[in-house]
């Protein structure tokens, strides 16, 4: 590619946390958020780059744009890959959804959509305290959940 953003898969250590940016419009301002909370990033050109992606990675942290790759939410593959994930694998990704539309952090939104979080293109420079709250409530959730799964031995 261009600008070497496509190359061979990254290698990583086990404790470093992965974020895929799937946003052009706000990449930037992703990139400077998502690095100063410390996580490693990689970001996909196309639709079926990220979807490559998602089935070979453990990201932590996916930020999806509701346009990306041109087409509208509801026609996107990438958006389909997350809906359609297992729940066993889909519930170690936090998926927070940009766009025009949604009112950030707002639950019902993110709930109707299937994601984590959704946020407001014109929050993104609040969103640091947005994703880090979020981010952590989901994982606080998960560890109950998580631990209650393993006491049932369910896991």
């Amino acid at each position: 590619s261009d600008d070497g953003e496509e190359e061979e898969t990254q290698l990583y250590d086990e404790n470093d946390q992965l974020a895929l940016v799937l946003d052009d419009t706000n990449k930037s301002a992703w990139t400077k958020h998502l690095s100063e909370m410390g996580y490693k990033i990689e970001y996909s050109k196309t639709p079926e780059k990220a979807i490559y992606k998602i089935k070979f990675t453990q990201f932590h942290v996916v930020i999806l744009h509701e346009n990306f790759g041109g087409t509208s939410l509801e026609e996107s593959p990438f958006y389909e890959t997350i809906r359609d994930m297992p729940m066993s694998s889909r519930r170690k990704v936090f998926v927070a959804l940009a766009g025009r539309n949604f009112k950030s952090a707002n639950n019902m939104q993110a709930f109707q959509h299937s994601v984590n979080l959704v946020i407001n293109e014109k929050d993104i420079e609040k969103s640091p305290q947005i994703l880090k709250k979020a981010v952590a409530d989901n994982d606080a959730f998960y560890k109950v959940f998580k631990e209650t799964l393993k006491t049932l031995g369910k896991v």
